[in-house]
């Protein structure tokens, strides 16, 4: 297919459809939009393979609405973006895993409410030589001028929707995200369904590990399972890109539902309004004893680290530091 001025391949189907629509080894060239574009209640990653696109076109698949099979990245064929549409963006569903592997970028493109929702599992395997990257399509840095407008566009904090996380009785999820780079938007994840136990091997838990929050960006974690947060780096220079939090773990419920928590290592700056580090372990009689030790936070206009748990235990709380101007 040549020679389009909008989306060559768009494909919708309701809201409520059951139908896996087959959209595969579809060749596209000389348009100015996104080659492929699918928008769907059940998205079959096997149904959409082969499909390829030429350089003078938005070389990426963009997708909306529900995963419902396990997807890889990265794989043949055209690159997965995120859009949105009919739907918010891009959701794995309960009982589906999205793997991202080094050095794949993936762009969002619609509005700010392009997000990728994770019901299900989100797994983030980049390294320190080629992490992966999520961001903008107008972010030029990342994978090139994939919307081919030179410098036209360019983008600010709030771009697009974030990575959310979330869960609900019974369907937990999960997420590992290791040497990672979010721009422009947040890891958010709300995850604190009432009919989980700290107990239970089936809890929600969250792990974000080596990864950087850059322009505009912060990690927000609520779960009653496990979190590990370390080794993160959340960066926002100047009052356009200035967060509310940089890295906040909170977790609020039955005793036995609050589960360890490790927040260490990491480096903040750029918050204006609530503290760097905030890690509230908050069951009144939990035996949980949070870890937050080592970060460094700089350019907070709050508190630098803030833990509120039932359990204080200083030697769990070592080695945090501060500059500039933080309480």
């Amino acid at each position: 297919m040549t020679g389009v001025q909008t989306c060559a391949l768009p494909i919708y189907t309701g809201s409520t459809s059951d139908i896996e629509p087959v959209v595969a080894n579809n060749t596209v060239s000389d348009v100015n939009n996104v080659a492929v574009w699918v928008n769907a209640n059940r998205l079959v990653p096997t149904k959409l393979e082969g499909n390829t696109g030429a350089a003078d076109t938005w070389r990426v698949m963009a997708l909306a609405g529900h995963l419902v099979a396990d997807l890889t990245l990265p794989r043949p064929g055209l690159p997965i973006a995120i859009q949105s549409y009919s739907y918010d963006g891009l959701t794995v569903d309960y009982g589906v895993t999205l793997t991202v592997g080094e050095g794949v970028v993936v762009k969002t493109l619609g509005s700010s409410y392009a997000s990728l929702d994770v019901y299900g599992s989100l797994v983030v395997n980049g390294t320190v030589a080629d992490p992966v990257v999520f961001t903008s399509i107008m972010d030029d840095t990342a994978g090139g001028d994939t919307n081919l407008d030179g410098n036209a566009t360019v983008p600010t904090p709030g771009s697009w929707g974030g990575i959310g996380g979330f869960d609900a009785a019974g369907e937990p999820m999960s997420m590992v995200v290791d040497h990672a780079e979010v721009r422009y938007a947040e890891l958010d994840v709300s995850a604190q369904s009432g009919s989980e136990t700290g107990l239970d091997p089936t809890q929600s838990s969250v792990s974000v590990t080596n990864s950087r929050f850059v322009h505009g960006s912060h990690l927000f974690v609520a779960v009653l399972g496990p979190v590990t947060v370390t080794g993160n780096t959340v960066e926002n220079v100047g009052a356009s890109e200035y967060v509310s939090y940089g890295v906040h773990v909170f977790e609020a419920g039955r005793s036995e539902a609050i589960s360890p928590v490790t927040v260490s290592g990491n480096t903040v700056s750029g918050v204006r309004g609530s503290a760097g580090v905030d890690v509230s372990n908050t069951g009144s009689t939990s035996d949980i004893e949070p870890v937050v030790a080592n970060n460094t936070v700089s350019d907070v206009n709050n508190v630098a680290v803030w833990v509120n748990a039932n359990r204080l235990v200083p030697t769990t709380l070592g080695g945090n530091s501060a500059s500039l101007h933080p309480r």
